[in-house]
């Protein structure tokens, strides 16, 4: 569910049916939890007015997501079909976690996995990403996530 995006990839042509590319993107894009991680949350009970405590939580159901606002991607593009590929590569992100608690900024890394098909200039998909996603809170509190996120409905536009 990438709300609103705006991206710029290039490929080299490998093959009749293969590519290598490289794209960089911006925008929103709503990826969600496939597994449920552990994650820090400030919590309620604080000794003075100047110390936060962080308590470990697990991500509900209800806030399993996370914000997309930037990627850079290298991938390995193969097209099964005539208008429908599939891309395997590795990205590099930054975003926000959604839902409720506080929204902290987080850098994102692994490997991905799409399926587009369409038309030449429209292609609706699905995308897997597989890492780690790293939140700092200060310098004393940081969490590494496991990630398995999905972004289920991708539309892209391409000019």
């Amino acid at each position: 569910m990438e709300a609103f995006s705006i991206g710029y990839t290039i490929s080299q042509k490998l093959s009749p049916k293969g590519y290598f590319g490289f794209g960089i993107q911006i925008g929103a894009s709503y990826r969600y939890f496939l597994n449920n991680p552990i994650y820090l949350e400030k919590s309620t009970i604080s000794d003075t007015i100047s110390y936060t405590i962080y308590e470990s939580k697990r991500l509900k159901p209800a806030i399993n997501s996370s914000i997309e606002i930037a990627q850079i991607k290298f991938f390995y593009r193969y097209f099964v079909i005539r208008n429908g590929y599939i891309n395997l590569g590795t990205y590099l992100g930054y975003g926000v976690l959604g839902g409720s608690m506080e929204q902290k900024g987080h850098v994102s890394f692994g490997l991905l996995c799409d399926f587009f098909w369409g038309f030449e200039n429209v292609k609706v998909g699905s995308r897997i990403q597989i890492g780690n996603t790293h939140i700092t809170y200060n310098a004393e509190n940081k969490s590494n996530i496991f990630s398995l996120l999905s972004t289920p409905i991708v539309i892209q536009v391409y000019f």
